[in-house]
């Protein structure tokens, strides 16, 4: 449950305009961000998020409440926000700066999430001083695993990241990512593995915690990233994952994961991990 710390914030909030993504760390079933927040609007989508602060106390708007701390875990579907919080004296702080970790549906991570907390200011201080190591590391991306087994145990959550047992399930992700693009439907996937379209739909949604079309949505958002990172345009990125225009492909991730179409640009870091 929320954490009461209404001494951080005596006067009212203070909201800004957009919001500035300055990297993302790419995995297959989670991203982590280092980003600003200038008053996003309020948002909910599927995937569970850690934040943690970079510049001290920011106020969380979490389905309803409103709490001021260092750091916040919230569930997938929650409707939510960041916004900069003002000092002793009233004056706000600069705008928020987060960490964000986005974990989808078919992890063991969001499935374990299932209330909102917030994190303590040393808990937030340890995540940054590992955050701060795992970044001057000679291979950051290779340095990335352990740093996030670290945090999520720091946490007290599961540091393994898969939730999947069905081999059927498994092979269907594999499936997905080589078909990724392509017109591939529900019903072409279950096909695929002869089984009814109904029946494979049951099947996914019990193992991965999300249906076919939402884990679709996630994996051509990954997918535009990943062509993104490798100097596609956003045009050309979007396309080839699957989405119909760029449009789809903005709209679609602000939906999901928050972010609008003015943090996507060339000036963000992109770096891929590998499988944790």
């Amino acid at each position: 449950m929320w954490e009461n710390r209404k001494n951080l914030a005596k006067t009212g909030l203070f909201y800004y305009s957009l919001v500035i993504m300055n990297e993302i760390y790419l995995a297959k079933n989670h991203l982590m961000i280092k980003t600003e927040y200038k008053d996003p609007e309020m948002h909910r989508h599927s995937a569970a998020h850690i934040l943690i602060s970079l510049k001290g106390p920011v106020r969380f708007q979490v389905d309803g409440q409103e709490m001021t701390g260092f750091g916040a875990v919230i569930p997938s579907g929650l409707p939510h926000t960041v916004c900069g919080a003002p000092d002793e004296e009233g004056k706000p702080f600069s705008m928020p700066s987060l960490l964000l970790f986005l974990f989808d549906e078919t992890t063991f991570v969001a499935q374990c999430i299932r209330e909102s907390r917030l994190i303590t200011e040393k808990q937030a201080q340890t995540v940054l001083q590992w955050y701060r190591d795992m970044r001057e590391a000679a291979d950051a991306a290779a340095a990335y695993p352990s740093f996030l087994r670290k945090v999520l145990k720091e946490l007290g959550l599961p540091a393994s990241l898969q939730a999947v047992g069905d081999e059927r399930i498994r092979q269907a992700y594999v499936y997905i990512d080589e078909h990724i693009g392509s017109d591939m439907t529900v019903a072409s996937i279950a096909s695929h593995f002869c089984m009814s379209e109904s029946r494979f739909s049951h099947l996914f949604r019990k193992e991965a915690g999300m249906s076919v079309a939402n884990y679709l949505v996630f994996r051509k958002l990954y997918f535009t990233y990943l062509g993104l990172m490798k100097g596609k345009n956003i045009t050309t990125a979007a396309l080839d994952a699957g989405f119909s225009d760029p449009s789809h492909f903005a709209a679609t991730n602000k939906r999901m994961f928050g972010i609008p179409p003015t943090a996507v640009s060339g000036s963000m870091k992109i770096i891929t991990i590998a499988e944790i």
